[in-house]
């Protein structure tokens, strides 16, 4: 926690202070509609080291979720080395239905990437610096250069919707049951997740309804 709260010192003024999410925003999804304010970096750190070679395919990242009202929105890499051959961070626009697994393979390399007329920038390798980014962004971890490490601290920046919603017992249950359900729903478990979405409901319809419960 405490090199958090540092990192957090150091980078809290390179982050959106603040995001409204609303039906049109690209991040709204049923239950996230809301103000949401920046409150720090998600304590689990991944420090992580890329030999030469190292490359990390384009992708999304998925949430750190704490609860209904704490959750990332953004995510944070910070380079601790130098890596003047590869190594870097590019981010993407693809055309629009183009979905995740359109891939081509990097002869040279042997990797799947993306072309690169669909890239927006490339954040190079440079110690002391970071890069926040939406976590619906695509991006890849370009591969490093023969002789060279890349070695990056990868988090979150986390929000807190503000006023927070569903804080009573009955809220809180609710979500609880719905998170539940949506696990069972994810291991094919699909009784289990219907049993559990129609008791969330008669818990409490508001939330339902808040979330898009059907």
């Amino acid at each position: 926690a405490a090199v958090a709260d540092e990192l957090w010192r150091r980078c809290a003024h390179l982050v959106v202070p603040t995001v409204v999410i609303e039906q049109g925003h690209p991040l709204w999804e049923p239950g996230l509609e809301g103000t949401w304010k920046a409150c720090g970096v998600n304590d689990h750190l991944l420090f992580n080291k890329y030999e030469p070679g190292g490359h990390f395919s384009p992708h999304t990242d998925g949430a750190s979720i704490v609860d209904m009202n704490r959750r990332s929105l953004y995510s944070m890499l910070v380079y601790l080395n130098r890596c003047p051959d590869g190594g870097g961070t590019a981010l993407f626009s693809p055309p629009e239905g183009t979905g995740m697994g359109k891939f081509v393979v990097d002869p040279a390399l042997g990797v799947y990437r993306w072309p690169e007329e669909w890239r927006t920038g490339v954040a190079p390798v440079e110690p002391g610096t970071a890069l926040v980014f939406r976590q619906d962004t695509s991006h890849e971890g370009v591969p490093v250069g023969p002789g060279h490490q890349k070695i990056i601290i990868r988090t979150d920046v986390m929000y807190e919707r503000v006023p927070p919603v569903f804080i009573d017992d009955v809220g809180k249950q609710a979500y609880d049951l719905h998170r539940e359900a949506q696990s069972a729903e994810g291991e094919g478990d699909h009784m289990t997740a219907m049993r559990l979405y129609r008791h969330c409901r008669r818990l409490c319809p508001e939330y339902a309804d808040f979330v898009g419960m059907a």
